[in-house]
């Protein structure tokens, strides 16, 4: 009974050690500066598989949420998280565009840039992509177009005044009719 409780014992000295490690780890990291935050949640977002791309599942996972609230630290270059958005790699974009969603010095021309990726991102990030836009919208007003594309198409999306000013999709011809 004696030797139970020494290996007990010791199992339990053991993992404590770990998680005492583990957390000064994480501590130093953040030191490291946003250079570190960055190349560690790059690191993250490659772990991340397919069926965990969704934004309620991903904003449950504690390592998640670490990662883009240190993104989203103003010390962070934007141009970095705009970088992340892009990313062929989904949980890098998604890790790029949920810190985007909740830093306020987002430029306005990456909201156009957002709105023009969304006819050609994997379907698995439009929702992190929508939820940015949601979060950090100007006051721009915003036209959905599918007056031109045939069914099943993906709708075009223009700022008004581009699209009171006669733009349209690629390949397709206004058709003005007489009054």
């Amino acid at each position: 009974m004696d030797s139970v409780l020494t290996v007990l014992g010791v199992a339990f000295s053991v993992l404590g050690g770990i998680w005492v490690v583990r957390r000064l780890v994480r501590g130093l990291r953040r030191v490291a500066g946003p250079e570190g935050a960055v190349e560690d949640a790059r690191t993250m977002g490659l772990s991340i598989d397919w069926d965990e791309l969704s934004v309620e599942r991903l904003d449950r996972k504690r390592t998640f949420r670490r990662h883009v609230e240190r993104l989203s630290e103003p010390d962070v270059p934007f141009e970095e998280l705009a970088q992340m958005a892009h990313s062929a790699t989904p949980g890098i974009a998604a890790l790029g565009l949920s810190a985007i969603a909740r830093r306020d010095d987002v430029p306005e021309k990456w909201t156009d840039d957002a709105i023009k990726s969304l006819t050609s991102c994997p379907y698995m990030i439009e929702p992190f992509i929508y939820r940015a836009l949601v979060e950090r919208a100007t006051q721009q007003e915003w036209v959905v177009d599918t007056w031109f594309l045939d069914p099943g198409q993906p709708a075009t999306i223009y700022s008004l005044k581009a699209w009171l000013g006669g733009a349209e999709p690629r390949g397709a011809a206004i058709v003005h009719i007489p009054q």
